[in-house]
C-alpha cells in the first residue's frame, strides 16, 4: 500500500520511459551524495521522501533507498558499501517504532551478510501501537527523527553512536 501523501508528490513520479524502458531496482543510491560520504542512512518507503526534503543540510551523507526488502538486496547493499571510501557509519531509519517496521529484519539480514559491520538505528522508540493518534504528535516525532539524522553528523566516528541515537529519541 502506498501513503496518499506519496502519490501527491512530484519526487515520486516515473517518466514513461523509465517504466517502458527501465528496470526495477532493489536499491537506489543517492546521485547528490558526496563521493565519501561518512553516513549511509538506509531507508524504505515513505521517509525517504521527508529526508528528501531535508537532503540540503545532509552534506556528509547518504540516502539509500531500499526498495525490495525481500529476498534481502545483499549483493546492492555490498556493491554500495564497497565503492565508499573508508568505514563509514550505516544507519536505518524508519518512521514506525523500533519494534515495528523492517528494523529487525534489517539488522538481522546485516548481520549474517556483512559479519561485523554495525547498522545502527533512527526511528520512534518501541511502542505497543503503531500510530500516536494525534497528527500534532506524529510531526513532532516525525521531525525529531530527522534532527537526529541530522545530529548523527556531529557525532565522532569511532563513537557508540546507536545508544545516544536511541537516548536521544525517548
Amino acid at each position: 500500500m502506498t501513503p496518499k501523501s506519496i502519490l501527491r508528490s512530484r519526487n515520486a513520479v516515473a517518466q514513461i520511459g523509465e517504466l517502458s524502458g527501465g528496470n526495477f531496482q532493489k536499491v537506489i543510491e543517492d546521485a547528490d551524495a558526496p563521493a565519501g560520504a561518512k553516513n549511509l542512512f538506509f531507508c524504505s518507503g515513505k521517509i525517504y521522501y521527508d529526508l528528501l526534503k531535508k537532503r540540503k543540510d545532509i552534506d556528509d551523507g547518504a540516502l539509500i533507498r531500499v526498495e525490495q526488502l525481500y529476498p534481502f538486496p545483499a549483493d546492492e547493499i555490498m556493491r554500495i558499501l564497497t565503492l565508499r571510501k573508508g568505514q563509514p557509519s550505516v544507519f536505518w531509519v524508519q518512521e514506525e517504532t523500533r519494534n515495528r517496521g523492517a528494523w529487525t529484519y534489517i539488522q538481522n539480514k546485516f548481520l549474517s551478510n556483512f559479519g561485523n559491520m554495525r547498522i545502527h538505528y533512527i526511528g520512534r522508540k518501541e511502542g505497543a501501537s503503531p500510530p500516536t493518534g494525534s497528527h500534532r504528535l506524529h510531526q513532532q516525532e516525525q521531525q525529531s527523527i530527522l534532527q537526529t539524522l541530522l545530529h548523527t553528523m556531529n557525532l565522532h566516528e569511532n563513537k557508540r553512536v546507536e545508544s545516544a541515537l536511541w537516548d536521544s529519541m525517548q
